[in-house]
């Protein structure tokens, strides 16, 4: 297990009671399998995209953030808002390879942003591997 993640939504009581609770538990798995040939079948009931990010890319779209910069020891800087990574999307019951602004992974709201919980369990990961 790489991390435990606990989330209510509203995540602030002055906004409402939580409607949504839920807790995340983010995996690490060693792979000697290219990702291309790996075979990924999410539940669409639980998912509804996902993508393969290397560490190096992922460090550097943490970076963006002053306070992940600075848990990983690194100076913040900007990520190119304007690069854009294929996703797998399940639109129209099936799953359709796109085009994904980081601009929108990264950001703090939205649809296709990766989650504040999966941003943790990323930092986490990428400082175990500095370790």
């Amino acid at each position: 297990m790489l991390t435990l993640w606990e989330s209510t939504y509203p995540s602030r009581l002055d906004v409402g009671l939580p409607r949504y609770h839920h807790a995340v538990i983010y995996f690490h798995a060693k792979c000697n399998v290219n990702e291309h040939l790996l075979t990924v079948n999410p539940d669409p009931g639980e998912v509804d995209g996902y993508l393969w990010i290397d560490r190096a890319t992922m460090t550097r779209w943490l970076a963006s953030d002053n306070e992940y910069a600075g848990a990983m020891g690194v100076q913040a800087s900007s990520s190119d808002v304007t690069e854009q990574v294929r996703a797998q999307i399940w639109r129209e019951g099936e799953w359709n390879e796109e085009n994904i602004q980081v601009a929108q992974l990264i950001a703090e709201q939205g649809v296709n942003r990766i989650s504040t919980g999966t941003k943790w369990s990323l930092l986490q990961w990428i400082l175990a591997a500095q370790q």
